[in-house]
C-alpha cells in the first residue's frame, strides 16, 4: 500500500513539473540551450577629479558573455537628462580579444566646476549597458606670472 502511494504520489509531481514548462519555471528550454550573445561593462576608476579645460582617463572593461564579440558605441549621458558638456573618446570600440579600453573624457574650460553624475552608455544592436561615473570639476589654476628682466613682483615692499 505505501508504494502505491509512493508511485501516486512521485507520478502526481511528475505531471505537475511538465505542466509547468518542463521543470524549468515556465523558462523555455530553447533559452536555456541557446542564450543571446551579451557583455557586461564597469568602469576603473568610476570617479575622477579633472580641472576645467583639461582631460583624464578611466579603463572601460567589457566582458562578453555567451559568445558577444563586435562593434560597442559609446556615449556619455547626465543623469538628470541635462546636455553632457564632457567629450568621449573613443565613441566606439570593437570587442574581441582585447576588452580593456582607455577612454578619454575632455572637460571644457568653459564648463562651471562641481561635481557631475554621468552614465557612460555603451550599445550593440538591441544590446544597451549602463555604468554611472562621477566627474569632479575644479578650475584650472591661473598661469604661473612670466619670469624674465622685465618682470617686476607687485607689493614688492620697494
Amino acid at each position: 500500500m505505501v508504494r502505491v502511494i509512493y508511485s501516486l504520489f512521485i507520478l502526481t509531481v511528475a505531471l505537475l513539473v511538465s505542466s509547468c514548462g518542463g521543470g524549468f519555471g515556465g523558462v523555455s528550454s530553447s533559452l536555456l540551450e541557446n542564450p543571446k550573445p551579451d557583455f557586461s561593462i564597469s568602469l576603473n576608476p568610476n570617479t575622477l577629479s579633472v580641472q576645467a579645460g583639461q582631460s583624464t582617463n578611466t579603463t572601460l572593461t567589457i566582458t562578453p558573455q555567451f559568445g558577444f564579440s563586435g562593434n560597442v558605441a559609446l556615449s556619455l549621458e547626465r543623469e538628470d537628462g541635462s546636455p553632457c558638456m564632457i567629450g568621449l573618446s573613443p565613441s566606439s570600440v570593437n570587442v574581441g580579444r582585447n576588452n580593456n579600453f582607455q577612454l578619454t573624457l575632455s572637460v571644457p574650460s568653459s564648463l562651471p566646476t562641481g561635481t557631475y553624475r554621468l552614465s557612460l552608455k555603451a550599445t550593440s544592436g538591441d544590446i544597451v549597458k549602463r555604468a554611472s561615473i562621477t566627474i569632479v570639476v575644479s578650475e584650472t589654476p591661473p598661469p604661473p606670472p612670466p619670469v624674465g628682466e622685465n618682470w617686476i613682483p607687485q607689493n614688492s615692499g620697494t
